[in-house]
């Protein structure tokens, strides 16, 4: 897989070094999340008191296009408030960055289209990224949409060399809010920040549920390489290796005409996802643990304090959670002490002690 990537990375960069035009041109971009970053972070100090604290974390997705050179990648950061780190995510993400790149056109379609993503299923190999291709296909963006999955153990992409870049500045600061971390991250000539708002999270699985039927369990992870052609939309062809032998499942779902579901696709609203928020315990122990040690100009954005409702209520949760665990530290001593008494262990005899033979 590693290969055909390289290939089609060095076939992509050739075209855009031609100025071949976008309708005759290959495009390859890779995708892929970021280890979380964390907000506060005291990276400029030695670890403290907060070294056993629970921050809040911060989501970066990565889009690279390994078709212009050098490699700049288009980074988008949003708290864990804002959305989570699922198949919809990444899809809308990468609809998103195709949108703002000019890519996302059904007036001058793509001749092919290499998306490359890591080997996480629960992310990108998944019934959301993979049908986003029978989507691309069908309502014309492109002629071809190719879907490659690195090895596992062998992912290392271009996404994770520039996170390391991005990171940079980061790694040596105090970084308190997500104002300040974006302009960590936006100090590299390589990366360009993006701040991802709460409705940019849409319900894709919806809309290809509405056009596609689900793919067959059991063929997903065993397959690395996944393509849609033009000469049919609604067919998914997959293999497991490059030189394997391949097999494809017809995903149409529904009754209308060709012509129908193309003006269906291109019209259809996604629905807004709704924003995970914050958990309660965590907005607690932001509040409890981190505020001490935050500028007082900086605590009301990253650690404001909880309603009463929610203070008390975690610490009744608390509390219960506390009892429980005593009542069955009690239990399993009770246990014990009813086992030894029915099967009680004999007395050991203590032993003689040897005679020293006396030296003549």
């Amino acid at each position: 897989m590693r290969e055909l990537a390289r290939q089609l990375q060095q076939k992509a960069t050739s075209d855009s070094e031609a100025g071949v035009p976008h309708a005759l041109a290959t495009l390859t971009m890779v995708f892929d999340y970021s280890q979380n970053l964390q907000i506060p972070s005291f990276k400029d100090e030695q670890p403290g008191k907060t070294y056993y604290c629970v921050p809040k974390n911060v989501f970066c997705f990565g889009c690279a296009n390994l078709s212009v050179s050098p490699v700049v990648m288009a980074a988008y950061s949003y708290c864990e408030e804002t959305g989570n780190k699922g198949g919809n995510n990444v899809a809308s993400l990468v609809l998103r960055d195709m949108d703002q790149r000019g890519y996302f056109s059904f007036e001058t379609p793509g001749k092919e289209f290499n998306m490359l993503f890591d080997n996480c299923g629960g992310q990108n190999k998944n019934r959301m990224v993979l049908r986003l291709a029978l989507y691309l296909v069908e309502a014309g963006c492109f002629d071809k949409v190719r879907i490659i999955f690195y090895i596992k153990g062998h992912t290392k992409n271009a996404c994770d060399r520039l996170f390391n870049e991005m990171k940079r500045e980061y790694r040596k600061r105090n970084v308190y809010t997500f104002s300040q971390l974006f302009k960590c991250m936006d100090e590299s000539q390589f990366v360009q920040s993006n701040s991802v708002p709460e409705d940019a999270f849409k319900d894709v699985c919806e809309m290809l549920d509405h056009f596609y039927k689900q793919i067959t369990p059991g063929t997903i992870y065993k397959n690395h390489m996944f393509w849609v052609e033009k000469s049919a939309p609604t067919t998914l062809h997959m293999k497991e290796w490059t030189d394997g032998l391949g097999s494809s499942q017809n995903l149409f779902n529904g009754t209308a005409t060709t012509q129908e579901r193309r003006e269906s696709m291109r019209s259809y609203v996604l629905k807004i996802l709704k924003p995970p928020g914050l958990s309660e315990l965590k907005q607690v122990d932001l509040y409890l643990k981190y505020r001490p040690f935050i500028p007082p100009e900086h605590q009301e954005d990253i650690c404001p304090r909880p309603s009463d409702g929610i203070m008390e209520k975690v610490k009744k949760d608390r509390n219960e959670k506390q009892r429980g665990k005593a009542a069955d530290k009690r239990s399993l001593q009770n246990e014990a002490k009813a086992a030894s008494k029915a099967n009680p262990r004999k007395k050991k005899l203590p032993r003689k002690p040897k005679l020293r033979r006396k030296r003549s």
